[in-house]
């Protein structure tokens, strides 16, 4: 079963955006659609975090960074700098 949650938020600059994120409430992975292609900044080895278990021959993209598309293009976080995943 998918369930959404609708995330409403007020930008610095007075912009208001809404983000919508579906996931599978058994297995919590994001249902998130893919683009046809892939940017850049989403290959497993660009900025790859220290604790990432994933190889690079069965992953070519980081999973999560392919679900957040969407979501870190509206918010410019390609452009901004790298950060890692912690947990």
């Amino acid at each position: 079963m998918t369930t959404t949650i609708k995330y409403d938020l007020q930008m610095p600059d007075g912009r208001r955006e809404i983000l919508d994120v579906a996931y599978d409430t058994e297995t919590l992975r994001l249902e998130m659609p893919l683009p046809a292609e892939l940017p850049a900044w989403t290959a497993l080895d660009f900025h790859r975090c220290r604790n990432c278990p994933l190889s690079a021959d069965s992953h070519s993209h980081c999973p999560l960074a392919a679900r957040l598309i969407d979501i870190a293009e509206r918010f410019g976080v390609p452009r901004q700098r790298p950060w890692d995943v912690l947990r």
